[in-house]
């Protein structure tokens, strides 16, 4: 059965088609995905940073999705979100203050610290921060790093003051009822990726 995605979602979705119809768009969804799936796959160890980083936000998302459809939601403490990320010799998880911080190990080598803290915004939301130092605060790169910020969809760069200095941070934050250790992780490796990446061109350094 040919057709586009939409067009097979519209033909599924509607009983009058009948079930000869509707079985084939469904078997033609279900090739679709498959491909989908199986290329994203092939690309987890692609050399560039871009393309690593939209593979793995995809296929964590599908991962999220299906678990999501199994279990019943429930809200997670900052600890079942933060050792959900733990794995021996890539990303260690200790206690920070009133949260936790994750050294991260990448595949080049070099690490990466994230913190994962309570938030409260100003209208009194909830909320879990994600947080990865990139380097001090340099006018040179904060022009940049806002339009870098068009292309990341699991955080935003800003300016965040740390220890009494400020630094351009990559920032995530997540609505507490929203928060699943599948999300955090997924977040948490994408931005080790990237923080990792402009810490390396802000600084030249390998200590954030």
């Amino acid at each position: 059965m040919d057709g586009s995605i939409k067009e097979l979602i519209k033909t599924l979705d509607d009983p009058a088609r009948g079930w000869v119809a509707r079985r084939d768009a469904a078997e033609a969804l279900g090739k679709m995905a498959l491909e989908a799936v199986t290329a994203l796959s092939s690309h987890r160890k692609d050399k560039d940073m871009d393309v690593l980083v939209a593979v793995e936000s995809c296929l964590e998302t599908l991962q999220a999705l299906i678990q999501q459809r199994e279990k019943p939601r429930k809200y997670y403490s900052l600890r079942e979100l933060a050792m959900a990320c733990a794995k021996k010799g890539v990303r260690e998880v200790e206690e920070y203050e009133t949260g936790y911080s994750l050294i991260v190990t990448l595949s080049n080598g070099r690490s990466q610290r994230l913190y994962i803290m309570r938030y409260k915004s100003k209208d009194g939301r909830d909320m879990v921060r994600l947080i990865t130092l990139c380097g001090k605060s340099n006018k040179d790169y904060e022009h940049w790093a806002l339009k870098l910020n068009r292309k990341f969809s699991d955080g935003a760069f800003a300016l965040q003051k740390w220890n009494g200095t400020e630094y351009l941070a990559l920032v995530n934050n997540i609505m507490r009822k929203e928060a699943t250790p599948e999300l955090v992780k997924r977040c948490v490796k994408a931005m080790a990726e990237y923080g990792d990446w402009i810490e390396e061109k802000m600084e030249g350094t390998d200590e954030l």
